[in-house]
């Protein structure tokens, strides 16, 4: 059955994951695989809110119960001018698990782009509960996940931010909490 795959811009391993699955569907020798990037959560969405917003070249205030221009609302599983709900999070976990993959392949960028709002807290609030949602979903679901540019803050702290230590001990704490092959190092 097909595989869809949305590859990461900023990645080039992504692209090359995604290149390999799609062009090479005899490596996967008959594997599940699930693919998924660029959830770009966000946990203040607002269910009829507006969905053209105000500074919407920022992402300000999208779908957040702000003041918008009019237009669409925000729908229950999102709005294209903005980033994800957890419903369709949860939607899509379901989803995940149903397709009973051999393993998922995570690529980063859970985050949103509220970029003027995030704080560490509140980013690491974002991914523990991201992968909360994930990872209940599917017991037992082997995860191999990497680390987006909006993951951290400051984001695209390439090359590494002061501090970026911290970020990895973060993830490190999470990727030991979803369901993962033996302990091994998570850094390559």
């Amino acid at each position: 059955s097909p595989i869809a795959i949305e590859a990461t811009t900023g990645s080039p391993m992504a692209k090359y994951l995604a290149l390999l699955f799609l062009v090479s569907p005899i490596l996967c020798l008959g594997l599940r695989i699930a693919v998924l990037g660029d959830l770009h959560m966000d946990p203040d969405y607002v269910v009829g809110s507006a969905a053209t917003c105000l500074g919407d070249e920022l992402g300000l205030t999208c779908c957040r119960g702000k003041e918008g221009k009019g237009g669409p609302a925000a729908g229950r599983y999102g709005a294209s001018t903005c980033d994800t709900p957890e419903a369709s999070i949860r939607a899509l976990a379901a989803d995940i698990c149903a397709y009973t993959p051999d393993f998922a392949i995570m690529l980063g960028d859970i985050v949103g782009h509220h970029l003027l709002h995030q704080t560490p807290g509140f980013a690491e609030s974002v991914l523990r509960r991201a992968y909360g949602i994930l990872s209940s979903a599917c017991p037992g679901l082997t995860w191999y996940s990497v680390i987006g540019n909006h993951d951290t803050v400051p984001v695209d702290p390439f090359p590494p931010a002061p501090g970026l230590e911290t970020w990895h001990s973060l993830f490190q704490d999470l990727w030991a909490n979803v369901s993962s092959p033996a302990p091994a190092s998570p850094w390559l």
